[in-house]
């Protein structure tokens, strides 16, 4: 089982030669999900994303979820995952909420 940080983790690693690591320590979404969020926001705020830059969401589901942001041909997009999904997904920014998910901004750490 993969959650999202360890998901966001791995793709910046294979996809973006980056080593970016989350606090290891999460054994939960809800008890640590405050180093998740404190480790997000130290990065740079951004309104222009670039391919790779992380999405910080809620959702009704969890209090903090994290995706990467990706653009193809003009449309946004997130990857992400969930402790929920059997797999990765690729939504839409602008569908994100029809899935429960809400968007609070765009962290660059490149």
């Amino acid at each position: 089982e993969k959650d999202c940080a360890r998901f966001v983790e791995e793709v910046l690693r294979k996809e973006f030669n980056c080593q970016k690591v989350f606090p290891q320590h999460r054994s939960s979404y809800i008890r640590d999900i405050s180093v998740l969020k404190d480790e997000v926001l130290k990065l740079n705020k951004t309104q222009t994303p670039k391919d790779g830059d992380i999405i910080l969401m809620d959702s009704q589901r969890q209090a903090c979820h994290v995706g990467v942001y990706a653009k193809h041909l003009g449309v946004e997009y997130v990857l992400h995952t969930d402790k929920d999904m059997l797999t990765s997904c690729l939504h839409k920014i602008s569908d994100i909420q029809n899935y429960q998910y809400f968007l609070n901004g765009f962290y660059s750490w490149q």
